[in-house]
């Protein structure tokens, strides 16, 4: 009596070897809504803190991504940025840095700046200014 329990059971390990084989290929799925995939939209570098697009920091602050620029964005604070483990803003025409968000702001160079912070204050300053 226990071969043929013996043969059931290869024949239900056989079986399920074959479905989980079939299921080892890519998935597609159908939806009637076209999926739109944007290739040339920079995502944040491979060395950033955030895991994705968002992203709540140990100084307890939200960063979330922004490609255009290049660097997070500090959320809830207009004008505060986060790159490379700093925080910059523009204090009065100039630019600060910190390493911590509630820490000391000390100015800073512009050549110290984020390249798409750097081209974003250049943009808002040429606006002001009559040709």
């Amino acid at each position: 009596m226990r071969t043929p329990a013996i043969a059931i059971m290869a024949l239900a390990l056989a079986v399920s070897v074959i479905a989980l084989w079939g299921c080892s290929g890519s998935v597609g799925i159908q939806t009637s809504t076209p999926v739109v995939v944007e290739k040339n939209v920079p995502g944040p570098p491979p060395h950033a803190p955030a895991h994705g697009y968002r992203h709540k920091h140990p100084d307890g602050v939200i960063l979330v991504y922004d490609a255009g620029l290049a660097v997070y964005v500090v959320s809830g604070h207009a004008g505060v940025y986060f790159s490379g483990g700093y925080y910059y803003r523009v204090h009065r025409d100039v630019w600060e840095s910190t390493k911590h968000f509630h820490g000391n702001w000390r100015k800073t160079s512009s050549k110290s700046v984020p390249p798409g912070l750097q081209e974003k204050q250049v943009a808002k300053n040429s606006k002001g200014k009559k040709k």
